[in-house]
């Protein structure tokens, strides 16, 4: 099982801006392997399309932060999308249940 973290800034999470964010959750910064998880930025062209996409909301703040929506989808080893949970109204129950099916 992978998991896809995305950036709403493209501009500025670059591969290894977003490889030290992840690994400042281990410790490990730029030397983590990441071994379940990707990062992903669109070029900045094509983020208001993938926001709409997955109906996410984005903004960014004075503080150079970002807010925005939730958007979880599961998808198959084929690459479609087998589930989509458009809010946070999920639980890990239900995520495991999903991946354990299409194992």
């Amino acid at each position: 099982m992978r998991a896809c973290w995305r950036s709403f800034d493209p501009a500025y999470d670059t591969p290894a801006v977003l490889r030290s964010y992840g690994g400042s959750y281990t410790g490990n910064y730029t030397g983590e392997k990441f071994n379940h998880w990707d990062f992903a930025a669109p070029p900045q062209a094509e983020l208001p399309d993938v926001l709409k996409f997955f109906l996410v909301g984005a903004t960014p703040e004075k503080d150079r932060t970002i807010t925005h929506s939730l958007s979880t989808i599961v998808i198959d080893p084929e690459g479609k999308v087998y589930k989509w949970y458009p809010t946070n109204d999920w639980t890990p129950e239900q995520l495991l249940a999903d991946v354990k099916q299409l194992l």
